[in-house]
């Protein structure tokens, strides 16, 4: 009975050491993120809610990995990127950046919220990163996004 014990102890052990091991290496595949954050305005003033998405260029780490970064600006027009975790930034590389800002109030004429879809207030103008104007690089260290304004 004791060998029954230790062959049971020891595949426990090994079974033990192999969910460490496999849990651990997710980790691994993470690329580095560096802090990345930027100012926006629409007509002039600071817009709340804008989803602001970095859209890696093809053939980078980020597009190979299939990750975009991206936040949503607060009452200030202030974003802060966040790609693995809550404002944690971007991984260095080149970007396209989109934007798309939802309609959280109903529409004057439409039916009331929570009956439709909701809308891009910039009516996807902004959503396409092949035909976007606004590109940025992220490089190691603290980043800050040049100001996108829209008029």
């Amino acid at each position: 009975m004791p060998a029954t014990i230790l062959r049971l102890l020891s595949a426990t052990s090994a079974f033990s050491l192999l969910l460490v091991l496999g849990c651990g290496s997710a980790d691994r595949t993470h690329l580095p993120v560096y802090p990345t954050s930027g100012r926006l305005s629409v007509g002039g003033k600071p817009a709340q809610g804008v989803s602001v998405v970095l859209n890696p260029i093809e053939g980078s780490s980020a597009a190979k990995k299939g990750i975009a970064p991206s936040g949503t600006s607060d009452e200030s027009g202030s974003f802060v990127i966040s790609t693995y975790a809550q404002d944690d930034g971007a991984p260095a590389g080149d970007y396209k950046v989109t934007l798309q800002w939802m309609r959280t109030e109903p529409e004057a004429n439409g039916p009331p919220a929570g009956f439709s879809a909701p809308r891009d207030k910039f009516e996807g103008r902004f959503r396409n990163p092949t035909v976007s104007t606004w590109s940025t690089k992220i490089e190691e260290g603290n980043n800050v996004l040049e100001h996108l304004t829209i008029d």
